[in-house]
């Protein structure tokens, strides 16, 4: 809902200020003023003092257009602000907040206490996936721009990042909706390049903008700045155009190379995209040249902006529209964010002076709810001391044989609902213990379905991909140990990080937020080794294929649906070189009574020694008595294998390459 039928939306770029006025009447926009107000001096010339300027040119504008008690919504620079994209996965819409917040300290670059950010949700109707949008913006720039405002006392109710403000405009007016569109707005110092596709944004910023064509021209041709800004607005019309544009020439290309090395990194990034054309804006498309030879050079249909549709103005004000229209986009879109008919509805003003004006739209509010409560009170206490009168005669026992008979009555209400209560609180701790008992005994069928399950997903159990020697595709379990848990936890989002080769990574707050989302399942525990080199490959396809074999988003009404699902956590795979066992004569040589694996980043043995050390040791050997004479062993041969660790499953002695594992699953029961 719209919180202003009319509002002025403000720009001041480097050159000039530019502003709209609108107004709202029910479907239909009204342009009701425009203004286009050069500064007395460039903002990015080197001695210019630009508060001095800016004020003089609002000076300017207030003599025409008072503010007071009128909405304003104005732009910072998308040179100065930030912009972070997050695609999440289909969360709960109340936890969205949360997560944002999470994201915005791990993506923007500095403490929250020193930024003013906000967010906005993109959502796809073919996709299920949220992406989240994150803006900010410094607070001191911020400061610095409502200060120009404030000293004039202008109040400002909202601020919002320029490339934004442009987004609005193109979507109100339907403008590139249709396909994938690069919007190019060139400003003076800089460009901002806008990517709307498919219901997604993606923004850029570009550090070349009008002043670069300028300073070709200075460079070139040897003249001062204002002049040489001068004959760039009147090329087209120049008698030496042609010498011109070719000193202008650098610069065309540097801005091509900019537009495509963004368009790659987006295309790299979203490789659905399908960007079918650019739309140009900004005061340096009046340059003759400039539309042709970007389409030329980056192969698309360029079209510069010819102007707004769903905006309706009288004759006078809608020359002056056409007029300044490459200019205007930024000022649009902020006067129609500030009416409600803005796609994106962020806001960057500092949160106290939000607070400030909330609360001083209500002091009406409160002097009229004052003056109703002051009225209610007084006739509140007439009535009181009426009915208190009449009561007080009713309730004297007296005077009214009854009551005692009621009070007994009531005394006898609250003994029966005392036992009633007493009887429901054994009923219930009965009943969870009989229903506990009934949800094991289901579970008799369960297990030889998930031991099924994860013999079936053992590499050996299916040929390999290509490229893989049958032969050396294989697992052996040692041993596998369960236990049952009425609320099944992730081990990794409590914190444990103890393997050495992790499973696939995942984001930790998501971690998070598994650890709270339990139900009833089993922790399994397998341990087990690998005799071949490419050991972590025939890892990664085991714990695959138990995810493939019993996915969590199975249809429940299926059929073939498992009555349950299993996950690999994150971490949940340790595993180590069965080489680095110090047992006799071995790789390591010498027996060793510290026998075990070399430890996970501690001084203990390994976590899982007692599994594997009985069923890898050697015979006892008799050493032969007496002192044998120390003989030359010749230079140190390479291993090829482990002397004395036998493999259980072929009787014969492992490779070097042997691998030891041992893996955590979480099968949570469905419907439990």
């Amino acid at each position: 809902m719209a919180r202003w039928q009319a509002a002025w939306g403000i720009d001041i770029g480097t050159t000039a200020l530019k502003a709209m006025k609108i107004r709202r009447e029910g479907d239909k926009v009204f342009l009701e003023a425009l203004e286009h107000i050069e500064h007395r001096r460039f903002l990015h010339e080197p001695d210019v003092d630009r508060k001095e300027v800016v004020r003089e040119s609002l000076a300017r504008f207030l003599e025409v257009h008072p503010l007071h008690g009128q909405a304003v919504y104005i732009a910072a620079s998308g040179a100065t602000s930030f912009a972070r994209f997050v695609k999440l996965p289909p969360v709960e819409p109340k936890k969205i907040p949360e997560i944002v917040r999470f994201e915005a300290i791990q993506q923007i670059p500095f403490p929250l206490d020193q930024v003013n950010w906000d967010y906005h949700p993109f959502r796809s109707p073919d996709s299920p996936d949220v992406e989240i949008g994150i803006f900010a913006i410094k607070t001191d720039l911020v400061t610095q721009l409502l200060a120009d405002f404030r000293n004039l006392g202008i109040t400002v109710h909202g601020v919002q990042v320029a490339p934004l403000a442009v987004y609005n405009a193109m979507m109100y007016e339907g403008i590139g909706t249709g396909k994938g569109t690069v919007v190019i707005d060139i400003g003076a110092d800089h460009s901002d390049l806008i990517v709307m596709d498919q219901g997604r944004l993606w923004l850029r910023n570009i550090n070349l903008g009008g002043n670069a064509f300028t300073e070709s021209l200075v460079k070139t041709l040897r003249m001062p700045f204002k002049k040489a800004e001068s004959l760039k607005r009147s090329a087209a019309t120049n008698k030496y155009a042609r010498h011109i544009f070719q000193a202008m020439r650098p610069t065309f290309a540097d801005i091509v190379a900019e537009i495509q090395r963004s368009i790659g990194y987006y295309n790299s990034s979203h490789r659905e995209s399908q960007l079918e054309q650019i739309i140009g804006m900004g005061n340096p498309f009046r340059l003759a040249n400039l539309q042709k030879y970007l389409q030329q050079y980056l192969g698309m249909p360029v079209q510069r902006l010819e102007g707004f549709n769903k905006l309706e103005a009288e004759s006078k004000l809608a020359a002056a529209l056409s007029d300044q229209l490459l200019g205007m986009p930024v000022a649009y879109g902020l006067a129609l964010q500030a009416i409600g008919l803005g796609v994106i509805n962020t806001n960057l003003l500092p949160l106290e002076i939000a607070r400030q004006m909330l609360w001083r739209n209500k002091y009406p509010w409160f002097a009229a709810t004052a003056a109703l409560f002051v009225l209610g009170t007084a006739a509140a206490a007439t009535r009181y001391f009426i009915d208190s009168s009449s009561f007080q005669s009713s309730v004297n026992p007296d005077q009214n044989p009854q009551i005692p008979l009621d009070n007994q009555t009531i005394s006898d209400a609250l003994d029966w609902k005392n036992e009633y209560n007493s009887l429901t609180d054994t009923y219930q701790i009965n009943n969870n213990t009989i229903r506990d008992y009934l949800n094991k005994n289901e579970l008799k069928s369960v297990w030889p379905q998930i031991i099924s399950t994860i013999f079936s997903s053992l590499p050996q159990a299916s040929p390999p991909p290509n490229g893989q020697d049958p032969s050396t595709w294989k697992l052996v379990i040692q041993s596998m140990q369960s236990s049952y848990e009425a609320s099944l936890v992730d081990p990794a989002a409590s914190g444990s990080n103890s393997g050495q080769t992790p499973a696939p990574q995942q984001n930790s707050y998501f971690a998070q937020m598994q650890a709270a989302q339990t139900q009833s399942g089993f922790l399994i525990t397998i341990t087990g080794y690998t005799s071949y080199q490419n050991a972590l490959e025939i890892l990664q396809n085991f714990y695959t294929k138990l995810q493939e074999a019993a996915p969590q988003n199975a249809s429940q009404n299926s059929k073939t649906a498992l009555p349950f699902y299993i996950t690999v956590p994150v971490d949940a795979l340790e595993n180590t070189l069965i080489t680095e066992l110090n047992v006799g004569g071995g790789a390591n040589g010498g027996a060793s009574n510290d026998i075990g694996f070399k430890p996970w980043g501690s001084g203990t043995l390994g976590p899982f020694s007692d599994v594997f050390v009985p069923d890898f040791l050697p015979p006892p050997a008799t050493q032969p008595s007496g002192n044998l004479p120390q003989q030359n062993q010749g230079p140190a041969q390479p291993v090829t294998s482990i002397t004395g660790v036998i493999d259980p499953d072929t009787k014969q002695p492992l490779s070097p390459d042997a691998t030891a594992f041992k893996i955590v699953l979480l099968v949570y029961l469905r419907n439990h």
